[in-house]
């Protein structure tokens, strides 16, 4: 650890040490910035017991549990003003853990703070020191950052950037982003374009450029194959249709010449018309009539839709020349021939 960068361990100790004792030092004056005003002494004693835990998990070096146990504590804290000794805590856990941009956002926080919100001499004594150190941290953390610039060949519209699951806004392109050392995933996507994902690598005071480059999505192309298959199934459909269609059309056929012959301008006789097979017969004219009608419907349709296929087909290329050809040439005064392979 550089020691121009860093605090000395006596005085984070000192620091951690004072955290519990702090939290309840500021509660009144948090409480008094905050949008509520409800009392909520269970959040709150969860709080500093996770924020005690956070600081022995430091101590201990077991940065991951440290900042498990901050970040639970500052969600629970039930203000929106957070105690400067918590945040402290969480910005070092997440300096342990490699959010160093995290932890730079954190101590900037608590150097942004105003010691006279503090209830007493001895607590905004106790703050201006939070705030002498966050204003060092900060410093030292920026100088860890790396920062990459995100470069996109052709920007089509409406592209989809993000980096480790944070959207990457189109105005933020060819700007140098500050990032945390380390490996990162990027992933971006596009209307018409193939999905794409990467990796890449920043490193500590490193600067770095990564380009973007989205490949259109291919086409889908019916192949020869493919419209052959279709051609011939409509064709295949529209013989279906013609062969039942005209099979229940000649029986529609037959029975309107009879009930032509029996019910002469359409008025049958009143013994025919209550029969019971004369009205049989009427359904089967109907029902024939009309499944006639849709197969020779359907019919029309596959017929119609094999030719357009089959007429529409992409001729196939002319297969190259091969052998050896001979062409007469005639020229004023000349006569001979040239040859190609």
């Amino acid at each position: 650890m550089h020691s121009s960068t860093n605090l000395t361990y006596r005085s984070r100790a000192l620091r951690a040490a004072a955290a519990a004792f702090f939290i309840v030092r500021l509660t009144a004056s948090t409480r008094a910035n905050a949008d509520d005003s409800a009392q909520d002494p269970i959040n709150e004693e969860a709080a500093r017991a996770l924020a005690t835990d956070c600081s022995k998990s430091l101590d201990a070096k077991n940065f991951s549990a440290a900042y498990s146990e901050c970040s639970r504590a500052e969600k629970l804290y039930p203000s929106k003003v957070k105690p400067p000794a918590l945040l402290m805590l969480l910005a070092r856990a997440c300096e342990g853990t490699g959010k160093i941009l995290a932890a730079r956002d954190i101590y900037n926080r608590v150097a942004m703070m105003d010691p006279r919100s503090a209830t007493s001499p001895d607590a905004e004594k106790l703050l201006q020191g939070f705030i002498d150190e966050a204003r060092q941290a900060r410093t030292a953390v920026a100088d860890k950052l790396a920062y990459v610039t995100l470069t996109v060949v052709n920007a089509p519209p409406a592209i989809k950037v993000t980096v480790d699951d944070a959207i990457i806004q189109p105005a933020a392109f060819g700007v140098k982003l500050p990032m945390d050392p380390g490996k990162h995933r990027l992933s971006a996507d596009a209307p018409g374009y193939t999905h794409l994902e990467q990796q890449f690598d920043a490193t500590e005071k490193g600067e770095k450029t990564v380009t973007i480059a989205l490949t259109a999505a291919p086409v889908a192309i019916v192949t020869s194959t493919g419209r052959t298959v279709g051609t011939w199934s409509a064709f295949g459909v529209g013989a279906v249709g013609l062969v039942i269609g005209t099979v229940y059309g000649v029986q529609w056929i037959g029975q309107d010449k009879m009930l032509k012959k029996e019910c002469p301008q359409s008025k049958c006789p009143d013994v025919l018309s209550n029969h019971a097979t004369f009205t049989d017969t009427m359904n089967s004219y109907r029902s024939n009539g009309f499944i006639s009608g849709i197969s020779l419907g359907v019919a029309a349709a596959g017929i119609a839709t094999g030719t357009i296929l089959l007429l529409t087909a992409p001729k196939p290329a002319p297969a190259p020349t091969t052998g050896f050809t001979i062409r007469p040439e005639l020229g004023v005064g000349s006569v001979g021939a040239s040859g190609t392979f």
